[in-house]
């Protein structure tokens, strides 16, 4: 229900939408939880070609993500003050 009431993922995004679906959820008020226990595992054939192109694709989707959330842009200076 969640899920369909945040709108599901984003068609923009073909990766991070995962991520991207967790921020409106976080903004929309909803509890977000972390399990460091789950893993994913993908069956892809990987070569050297598919693998730099998937990590191409995640930085493109993560630059797509700053211009859609311009505030992951912004950087905190923890050693100040």
């Amino acid at each position: 229900k969640d899920f369909v009431d945040l709108g599901g993922f984003d068609i923009r995004l073909p990766d991070a939408e995962d991520f991207e679906l967790a921020l409106r959820a976080l903004r929309g008020g909803y509890f977000v939880y972390f399990d460091s226990e789950n893993r994913a595992t993908h069956h892809d054939k990987i070569t050297c070609l598919s693998y730099v192109n998937r990590i191409r694709q995640y930085k493109t989707a993560h630059y797509r993500l700053k211009e859609m959330y311009p505030f992951l842009n912004k950087r905190e200076d923890t050693a100040s003050g």
